[in-house]
């Protein structure tokens, strides 16, 4: 990757009159090095159960049916480094963090599927705005490595791409803090719960794994269904990895 190609692209961003020019000039960018796929994502409206939204992406066929179709968006570490990180970084320092999760043998499973979809390694950059992390994009491919500089250079880039793309219609941003983005307090064995839910218990499991019994256990899911502002336990774990209480 050239930083002379970045340079351009981050001149020429502003002249692109639509999206599909808007994308082909940035794909333009990541093909010499090897990352020949990207997502443009951005947080979710609390009426929506994903983590994130998908607004654009180039990714290798049926990767995004088959991800969201084994829950891997739940338990991704590239998604959930999101809440510690302080700025970009590489998929493989993000799974690095996570090799002593509880959720390690999913993490694992993703990692062997991402890389049989041709999906080595790539870099995430947050976006942030005037009410914090609005979206991320990532960039994947094969194994390479992008010089600091120019990795400081891609961040304006993917920063700029983000607001362009907005500000031509597609991926509306929130102008107000929406309720569920309010701080949410919870007991220890409100963690507890919400951490064997995502670990795909059942009540029945969750309350032989607590010794409480199973009404105790569905008292305290509706309690953080409440909380969240969730439909669904589903919607609740979603929720709850989106904005950093499971990690």
């Amino acid at each position: 990757m050239q930083s002379d190609s970045i340079i351009q692209f981050l001149m020429a961003v502003d002249e692109c009159d639509s999206l599909e020019r808007l994308m082909d000039a940035f794909t333009g960018i990541l093909d010499d090095e090897g990352y020949g796929h990207y997502a443009v994502l951005r947080i979710p409206m609390v009426s929506e159960t994903s983590v994130f939204r998908i607004l654009h992406h180039q990714l290798p066929e049926n990767w995004v049916d088959f991800y969201m179709s084994r829950g891997y968006h739940l338990i991704d570490p590239v998604l959930r480094h999101l809440s510690a990180a302080q700025g970009y970084y590489r998929f493989a320092d993000a799974y690095g963090a996570f090799e002593k999760d509880t959720h390690r043998r999913g993490i694992e499973r993703l990692a062997a599927d991402r890389m049989r979809f041709g999906i080595e390694d790539g870099y995430l950059f947050p976006i942030y705005g005037r009410l914090g992390l609005m979206g991320a994009i990532a960039v994947a491919g094969r194994r390479s490595d992008i010089a600091p500089m120019e990795l400081r250079l891609m961040n304006a880039a993917v920063n700029h791409l983000f607001w362009r793309i907005v500000n031509l219609g597609d991926g509306v941003i929130p102008t107000s803090l929406p309720p569920s983005d309010q701080p949410v307090s919870m007991t220890r064995r409100e963690k507890e719960v919400i951490a064997l839910l995502a670990e795909g218990l059942t009540s029945n499991e969750i309350a032989r794994e607590l010794s409480i019994s199973n009404h105790t256990v569905d008292w305290y899911v509706n309690g953080l269904q409440d909380k969240l502002e969730a439909r669904n336990r589903q919607h609740a774990i979603s929720l709850a990895f989106r904005r950093g209480l499971l990690v």
